[in-house]
């Protein structure tokens, strides 16, 4: 349960960063058809979906793993989120709070998760019960509706027309619904079972169901809803004129309600955002082909950025034994129990976990490695790319013998953490 648990955490907060694109997107993209906004959400699913990912050098993902699972392992855990300062400032927090210590036979951070693990069941059992309990509490009412023709019934117990059912939906009207506004309704939610919108919502809930420990899915799923809404009224309204589109927007009047609640079901015909949707029904104009077209490029995009992993280094040479060289370990793991070394076949000293090494070293250093970039004018550093700064590093002549150190020890630290990755013979860092 704990595995499954840290798998979707990382999964959410991923998709959180695709979550606060698609926000970003949705206010560059207003003139764009809401269908568009539907990709946007879709791929929000994806991500939250898949349980792999790609890796790409475009990704704008900061890490594919906020907390691994050999974090729960280690004797001091920490977190790498891909942003130095979130680092920096909850790493030595968990070092104090969450190291193994002798006088415990488990290691605190395991029972912080476990106990994270045994709440988010918790919250996905409240969900789930609060989804059918409305469901079995709105069949109920309206089992007394009257059918009028092929999926269109009435019942007196509902104030507002919806749509109820997965695999046969059915459109319910309450009895007292103005006949000028009926035709406009009827359209509206033969347009959402068309769209498949009462699949789509629900796939939202269960969604949410399963991440709602991220605020960030609250937002989007709230979001989806209105705009499920906003491109189902385009679609409605598409041939219309003016006339039609003011009648259209008094029926939206008329069956506009106040939900104060989530719901997995049903569609409501005046559910969410009604003056946000009157206006765009008043102001609707059909999109140029070129918005239409940036907004489609737009979606590609998000796609290649935030459905991608960053792409990790492939380690050629892990170590398989205990290192017994020349190499100063105890001063390296001195600095950090990240920078643990052993010995890879070849026999040369490599770090036993160089990516956990190479964040650590990043945020450890970072104020050196500033300094570097800027006076030698150097690209930012990252796993792949990090030979000017083992160069430079030898070369800095600093302020304070302070500083000459801790650049030297950006050499010491590439030189060795290199050696993971190439084709050498053994070599010794004196």
């Amino acid at each position: 349960m704990t595995d499954l648990f840290l798998s979707l955490f990382n999964r959410a907060v991923a998709a959180g960063w695709l979550v606060l694109a698609v926000l970003v997107l949705r206010l560059l993209l207003k003139k764009a058809p809401k269908w568009t906004r539907l990709l946007l959400w879709g791929l929000v699913a994806v991500r939250l979906l898949c349980p792999f990912t790609l890796e790409s050098v475009w990704s704008l993902i900061p890490s594919a793993q906020t907390i691994a699972p050999e974090a729960l392992l280690d004797p001091v855990p920490t977190i790498h989120s891909g942003i130095s300062a979130l680092n920096t400032v909850v790493n030595p927090i968990l070092e104090q709070s969450a190291a193994a210590t002798p006088e415990y036979s488990v290691n605190p951070f395991q029972i912080w998760i476990a106990i994270a693990a045994a709440i988010w069941v918790v919250g996905v059992g409240i969900l789930l019960l609060y989804a059918i309990c409305s469901y079995v509490r709105l069949r109920k009412r309206i089992s007394t509706a009257i059918r009028v023709e092929g999926n269109l019934y009435r019942s007196e117990r509902t104030s507002f027309p919806f749509v109820l059912g997965v695999i046969h939906p059915k459109i319910y009207l309450p009895t007292n619904l103005d006949q000028n506004a009926m035709a406009h309704v009827i359209a509206h939610e033969q347009a959402h079972i068309h769209r498949r919108d009462h699949w789509w919502k629900l796939l939202g809930f269960l969604l949410l169901t399963v991440y709602w420990f991220h605020p960030l899915l609250w937002v989007a799923y709230v979001l989806l809803c209105r705009d499920i809404e906003l491109a189902c009224d385009e679609k409605v309204i598409g041939d219309m004129d003016r006339e039609q589109r003011a009648d259209y927007s008094q029926a939206l009047l008329q069956c506009s309600i106040r939900r104060s609640t989530m719901a997995a079901c049903p569609l409501a015909f005046g559910e969410v955002g009604v003056m946000e949707r009157v206006k765009n029904v008043l102001n609707y104009r059909k999109p140029a082909f070129w918005v239409i077209a940036a907004a489609i490029v737009a979606c590609l995009i998000a796609a290649l950025c935030f459905l991608t992993d960053p792409v990790t280094a492939n380690v050629k040479h892990p170590w398989v034994r205990e290192y017994t060289g020349r190499v100063d370990t105890a001063y390296f793991e001195s600095i950090s129990p990240d920078f643990a070394i052993g010995a890879a076949e070849n026999g040369q000293a490599v770090f036993k976990d160089p990516e956990k090494a190479f964040a650590a070293f990043t945020d450890l250093y970072a104020d050196t490695l500033e300094r570097l970039r800027q006076d030698y004018d150097l690209p930012p550093i990252t796993e792949q790319e990090y030979e000017w700064y083992k160069t430079f590093g030898w070369q800095f002549p600093g302020g304070t013998e302070t500083e000459r150190e801790r650049a030297a020890f950006v050499s010491k630290f590439l030189d060795l953490y290199e050696n993971s990755f190439i084709d050498s013979a053994p070599s010794e860092i004196p």
